[in-house]
């Protein structure tokens, strides 16, 4: 097939090679890259474990060298990463995988059982029940899946720009643009509410889809909850928070104090479903209406392919980290979302007064959409307040606040006190909250102790405080803080090489994993990474325009908290600050897909330059568009959104609702202990039927066997669960004394389901469950009715 040459001076021009070649060998060479790509993808390594090279280390800690294995070109094994934290290597006794991975070394020493971690060539690992394995006759293999390498990646590239010429050329590309342009003036011209309704709508119904899928196939994605029904470590204790708020109107614990914004949430979703199940989609429906909110007004700025990315970025953080959970990250991650679609408001409108020559004189403060960024700016306080993660972002958010706004219009001194308090707004609902409980403010983010210790011993997990002071395990939470904070500084004092060490491991988790966890892409991970890196270009090209600057301000406050909080609990510390994070990511991938089309238009080197360093936005976006047909919203959606979250929150306070108690019921054996099963309480009968997940009752009924297959093996408690004999487990707020009741029994406990019942417990016979002991129930016998 004959090639048609441009002219020799178009050529001169700088017109790309690539160019010259004709549709059909370029949709022909995409095709062969990808067949290429796929052809060479090594199956997964499995390696045994020579066990005369196993060494014996510490307690019941052994390791091995991880004997080489060959690479193809595309392909590399994540295996070899120098970062070991996050190694993809699983471990297997006997065809049975072990874990947790990624596990302190000290975990490792002094627990064992199948703990792990994998460093650089080295593997760090114990057996399941802390056996020598050169002499337990077991046979141990780890196993490494691949993922793409440099020049796979370099693969991926060619692939995208060969289908991506061919697409330009045989007029898909051009069919794909009317097709966006039509969907983009639909939802232009539709009435706004009808269409915010009906997308909200979609969103919600796949979310709820999402999480009953969760429940109805028994699957474990994160260690707070067992099949997402079941909350358990902190997620237990922040529903145990909730549910002591709303009986007795205080919390039955001081660790309920470090972050009590995220509690009366919870109570106030508990206190309208009075269960479990219907909280968990409550809280779910509420979480991704945020997200869309945040995502509607991303796309008033870069259009409606970068919102559904953004909203698909977003989405899937949620599903691993925030759905079917009871933890602050629900929290963190809707206030911060709420708090994001208020400031890219902002953001807009203060673009569109930017507009014209900085002489021009300033305007009345009315003009300014003041509000938007006081509830912005406020919302994102309450965001961090209750989900403690990137705290220079408030400063920062601060500054880009009175900046922007002082650009144009005419502030004064009342103006900067007002953003003041938005800006303390969290820590102000932090004390407001607290006296409403009757608690004292002292312990308020209390936990930010133990993660500094961690730090100056040279970059731990906040673990390690009790790991190195047992015995002050047993203190008080505010004692131990107390005591944390004094270890910390004397440490830093000392030996400030220590905090350097932790500042340092710290900096190298955030640039192998970003503060997103870019893990969770699997072998694509590594682009997630790049355009991250690559949204910084952009940003600071139109630094001037209040959407770049807001974004790359925060992006800097999470760059310089990273540093402190990479090791403490990784990409689920960052929920108040992750729509900043993928905002970042979407612009880098907007800008990438806007300058290869307007590339494509007119391709030479001139035009590459231009794109690529010209700082006016209008060289690279479609902005006459956009000013003929502007996308107009009203903030109804928003309003009623930081109006219910309010309401939710007072709800515990203003709804009093005693559940009364037989005071003069005895025990025949053991303690007594009142609870409300399936109100208060929480549970799991396990069945020996397979499909039988139950949803008519309020606790829940699985099938136990495909319960623990579906628990991934890095759940620190999977070997409790595996272990224990039972039928029934409880656990929830006793009614008559402080403190929470944890119990299992032998038989099932259907026919008592919501109803208040008193529990007999024995403390003396107990099973380890999620890392507490769960007591015997000796007797069990209705009280009242949950009605």
């Amino acid at each position: 097939m004959a090639i048609n040459l441009r002219s020799i001076k178009e050529i001169n021009n700088g017109i790309v090679p690539l160019l010259l070649l004709p549709k059909n060998f370029s949709g022909l060479l995409s095709i062969l890259l990808v067949s290429v790509l796929l052809l060479s993808k090594p199956a997964q390594i499995n390696i045994p474990l020579p066990t005369d090279q196993i060494k014996r280390h510490e307690g019941c800690a052994y390791t091995v060298d991880i004997p080489p294995h060959n690479d193809s070109l595309f392909w590399t094994f994540e295996g070899d990463s120098t970062k070991g934290v996050f190694s993809k290597l699983r471990l297997y006794e006997n065809k049975i995988q072990l874990g947790p991975n990624n596990t302190a070394y000290a975990d490792i020493q002094t627990k064992g059982r199948g703990a792990y971690s994998h460093w650089q060539n080295e593997l760090y690992f114990s057996t399941s029940d802390c056996s020598s394995p050169v002499v337990n006759g077991k046979l141990y293999k780890i196993k490494i899946p691949p993922r793409l390498s440099p020049a796979g990646n370099a693969i991926i590239f060619g692939i995208f720009i060969a289908f991506s010429f061919f697409a330009s050329h045989s007029g898909l590309l051009k069919k794909i643009a009317e097709t966006r342009n039509r969907l983009t003036n639909f939802l232009r011209n539709s009435a706004p509410r009808s269409t915010e309704i009906a997308i909200a709508a979609i969103l919600t119904s796949a979310v709820c889809a999402y999480i009953f899928h969760q429940w109805f196939n028994d699957i474990t994605t994160n260690s707070f909850s067992l099949g997402g029904r079941y909350v358990v470590s902190d997620g237990l204790g922040y529903y145990e928070c909730a549910n002591s708020l709303i009986e007795k109107g205080r919390f039955d614990y001081d660790w309920c104090d470090r972050r009590v914004i995220y509690p009366y949430l919870l109570a106030g979703f508990s206190s309208i479903t009075e269960n479990l199940a219907g909280t968990l989609i409550l809280q779910g429906l509420t979480v991704t209406l945020c997200l869309y909110l945040a995502a509607k007004h991303l796309y008033r700025h870069l259009g409606l392919g970068s919102a559904i990315l953004f909203t698909g970025f977003l989405l899937n953080y949620a599903a691993s980290e925030v759905f079917a959970t009871t933890t602050t990250e629900n929290a963190g991650l809707m206030f911060g979302a709420l708090g994001m679609a208020f400031l890219l408001s902002s953001a807009k409108m203060l673009d569109a007064n930017n507009q014209g020559p900085a002489s021009l004189a300033q305007k009345p403060i009315s003009d300014a959409p003041f509000a938007l960024i006081l509830l912005g700016l406020g919302t994102i306080s309450i965001a961090l307040s209750a989900r403690a993660g990137a705290m220079f972002c408030l400063p920062l958010l601060f500054c880009w606040s009175w900046l922007m706004l002082r650009r144009r219009f005419e502030l004064r001194w009342h103006h900067f006190a007002l953003l003041f308090l938005a800006l303390v707004a969290g820590n102000i609902t932090q004390v407001i909250l607290l006296k409403a409980s009757g608690a004292t403010p002292g312990n308020s983010y209390g936990n930010f102790s133990l993660t500094l210790y961690g730090l100056s011993v040279g970059g731990k997990n906040w673990n390690q405080f009790f790991l190195d002071h047992p015995g002050l395990t047993f203190q008080s939470d505010a004692q131990a803080s107390s005591t944390a904070y004094k270890m910390a500084f004397e440490n830093i004092v000392t030996r400030p090489e220590k905090l350097f060490e932790g500042l340092i491991h710290n900096i190298s988790i955030f640039l192998e994993n970003g503060t997103v966890g870019y893990y969770r892409y699997g072998a694509f991970q590594s682009f997630a990474s790049i355009l991250w890196w690559t949204g910084l270009w952009p940003i600071v090209l139109y630094r001037r325009r209040a959407l770049f600057s807001l974004i790359g301000l925060m992006s800097l406050g999470v760059v310089l908290t990273a540093p402190l909080l990479m090791e403490d609990a990784g990409s689920r510390v960052f929920a108040a600050s992750a729509t900043a994070d993928f905002a970042q990511i979407t612009i880098g991938c907007w800008w990438l897909l806007t300058i290869y089309l307007r590339f494509v238009e007119a391709p030479s080197f001139a035009q590459i330059k231009r794109l690529f360093f010209s700082s006016t936005f209008d060289v690279v976006a479609n902005t006459d568009y956009e000013r003929k047909a502007p996308y107009q919203t009203s903030k109804t959606f928003e309003q009623a959104m930081i109006a219910l979250l309010v309401v939710i929150m007072a709800a515990p306070v203003c709804i009093k609702r005693p559940t009364p108690f037989d005071a003069s019921y005895k025990c025949a054996s053991g303690e007594l202990a009142v609870t409300q099963l399936g109100k208060r309480s929480q549970g799991v009968i396990f069945s020996s039927n397979a499909g039988s997940t139950d949803f008519t009752h309020r606790l829940w009924v699985a099938d136990r066997k495909r319960l623990q297959e579906n628990v991934p093996a890095i759940m620190w408690w999977k070997d409790d669960l595996k272990s224990a004999q039972l039928t029934s487990i409880v656990s929830g707020t006793q009614i008559n004394r402080v403190g929470g009741v944890y119990a299992f029994s032998e038989k099932d406990l259907t026919p008592y389901i919501g109803k208040i019942v008193n529990i007999c417990i024995n403390r003396s016979s107990t099973q380890k469950l999620f890392g507490l002991d769960y007591s015997r129930i000796e007797s069990i016998e209705i009280a009242g009715d949950s009605n």
